[in-house]
């Protein structure tokens, strides 16, 4: 919330009444943080040393960063989206996926 008053006086400079606006500025502080949030992963994301992979529920990879495209060989089409990503699948044996095998 943000409000701004003032006092109204009349022509012997006495205080007639006070005016003011309180305005509900949350939803653009929300706004606000959402941006800053939303370029601080962004820049985490793209400038990270290690590959990152965003994948969909559906196995589809929605997103990488530069360290994973160098990592795998996509071009820079591919990583942004603009050509086909080629399908990338991790097959692991069953002990690679138990921490106790």
């Amino acid at each position: 919330m943000r409000d701004e008053a003032s006092i109204v006086k009349d022509e012997k400079r006495f205080t007639r009444f006070w005016q003011g606006i309180i305005t509900d500025i949350t939803e653009r502080q929300l706004r606000n943080a959402l941006g800053e949030s939303e370029a601080l992963f962004r820049s985490a994301f793209d400038d990270a040393a290690t590959g990152i992979v965003l994948v969909g529920l559906e196995g589809k990879l929605n997103r990488i960063n530069r360290a994973f495209a160098e990592m795998v060989g996509y071009s820079e089409d591919e990583k942004s989206g603009n050509g086909a990503i080629k399908e990338f699948t991790l097959r692991m044996t069953s002990s690679a996926m138990s921490p106790f095998s």
